[in-house]
């Protein structure tokens, strides 16, 4: 075989998908210097190139199995290293191909000499996720698995794991798939009635009975999208956006819940033209704070392009904490925030008097919200501080309270393809009211069907991998 750009054109799910033929090379494991180095190899041809380069006692290799192996140089027959090594046979590999797996020790040295020599094969680099892109491909696990291996990675809190080992197990796989055969089963009695009209099977009963199928999809994909912002989330992070005037103290609080000096503090207003995003774990929850710029009129071009990003970003966030200083005292001055506060989705909006310390302002008391607060940061000195915490991890828990065993969704593309399925499960029920063609309703049932099937990796856009994959890190 000629290594290079070499391709395969290969059938998934019924669509022409093309995959590299290159054996590719990656550094499975953390940065070095580390106690250990996994060098992952895969690739048709991988253990034929490999072999100048490692050399086990024994000629007869038992698959899955560690072997303690010399890494050598080729051209003086010098060790290198004298690694574990375990080789792979397609498809029983994580990759479906031929794979080895290096256990080096972890030293920069020794990694970066031992790649030099893989290279030197003929083997390339891998790109990020392309392992991954590899096991999709050869039919290993679905496009909801491989974001769930992504996720897995990528998780830090219990709530994180908990979303990405629904996807990683295959659960939202399996309840889509069941939703996409009973689309295909409606869809193929619609074929069926349109090939044979006369027959028993295909009579004005038996439609009906199709009918309701439609509405049972229906019901069960609208509960699906309900769990989106639940489940988002569960795999994201709570989103709480700081919102107030310049001075407000938004950037004191942002220090204060993170514990550090983040962002600039000063009496100066408009300090911070743009907005700020940190994230930090609070027992456990994880919460990502959007300090915004301070909302006000006038200001430079600058100032006010990030006023109109900050007051996007809070507008789309989970929670938005109003930050109304108590020094503010005008009458006019509240009743602008009263509008702003409105304009937010009082729902989703705490008030949050800030300045507590300071005089009360009497247009305080006119304020009628279940969960409004008063807190003060004052150097070392807080007040209330640790009630804003505790409700904001109140926030995460009623979202994770809404997640059960179920499949549930979490990711915004999933959410797009359910609704886009949606519409052409309602495109059905509209043509059966207004006497459509059988023709035109099984078409719409296709593309409910194709909807769904999207969400798993039943696609013809390739496109669509390169994203997923490409937020893969290199050696996944």
């Amino acid at each position: 075989m000629t290594l290079g750009d070499t391709k395969e054109h290969i059938m998934i799910n019924s669509e022409t998908l093309t995959i590299d033929q290159d054996t590719i090379v990656a550094l499975a494991s953390g940065t070095p210097p580390s106690a250990i180095g996994i060098i992952r190899i895969t690739g048709e041809n991988c253990h034929q190139l490999l072999r100048p380069l490692i050399k086990i006692k024994t000629s007869r290799i038992s698959y899955g199995k560690l072997y303690l192996a010399k890494f050598i140089e080729p051209l003086n027959g010098e060790i290198i290293d004298e690694p574990m090594v375990c080789f792979f046979k397609s498809p029983h590999s994580y990759t479906g191909q031929d794979s080895i797996e290096i256990f080096v020790h972890g030293g920069r040295y020794i990694i970066q000499r031992c790649l030099k020599l893989i290279y030197a094969t003929g083997i390339r680099h891998a790109k990020p996720g392309e392992f991954t892109k590899r096991a999709y491909l050869f039919g290993k696990l679905d496009l909801t698995e491989a974001e769930g291996i992504r996720a897995l990675i990528d998780a830090t809190s219990h709530l994180q794991w908990k979303a990405a080992k629904q996807l990683s197990s295959g659960n939202l796989r399996k309840h889509i798939d069941t939703l996409r055969l009973q689309i295909l089963e409606s869809m193929a009695w619609l074929e069926a009635k349109i090939d044979f009209p006369d027959e028993k099977e295909t009579s004005e009963v038996e439609f009906e009975k199709v009918d309701e199928k439609v509405v049972r999809l229906q019901q069960t994909i609208s509960k699906l999208i309900e769990t989106y912002n639940s489940g988002k989330v569960a795999s994201n992070g709570l989103s709480v956006a700081l919102v107030g005037k310049p001075n407000a103290g938004k950037s004191t609080l942002l220090n204060c819940i993170l514990n550090e000096d983040r962002a600039i503090v000063s009496s100066q207003a408009g300090t911070t033209r743009d907005y700020l995003k940190e994230s930090c774990l609070i027992d456990g929850r994880l919460i990502n704070l959007i300090d915004t710029a301070g909302i006000r009129s006038g200001g430079c071009r600058i100032e006010k392009m990030g006023i109109e990003r900050s007051m996007e970003l809070a507008k789309s966030a989970d929670l938005r904490l109003l930050l109304l200083p108590s020094d503010d005292e005008t009458e006019q001055e509240f009743k602008e925030w009263q509008e702003l506060f409105n304009d937010m989705n009082p729902d989703s909006t705490i008030p949050v008097l800030t300045k507590a310390d300071l005089a009360r302002p009497v247009w305080w008391k006119k304020i009628n919200h279940p969960h409004k607060l008063e807190i003060s940061i004052t150097g070392s000195k807080q007040l209330n501080v640790e009630l804003l915490l505790e409700l904001l991890k109140n926030k995460v828990d009623n979202y994770s309270e809404n997640l059960s065993n179920d499949a549930f969704i979490s990711s915004a593309r999933h959410k797009a393809s359910l609704a886009l399925s949606l519409k052409h499960l309602a495109e059905y029920t509209k043509g059966r009211t207004l006497g459509s063609y059988e023709e035109m309703l099984a078409f719409e049932l296709r593309l409910a069907a194709q909807s769904l099937g999207e969400i798993i990796g039943k696609v013809e856009n390739e496109d669509v991998l390169d994203v997923v994959f490409s937020s893969f890190c290199v050696g996944k």
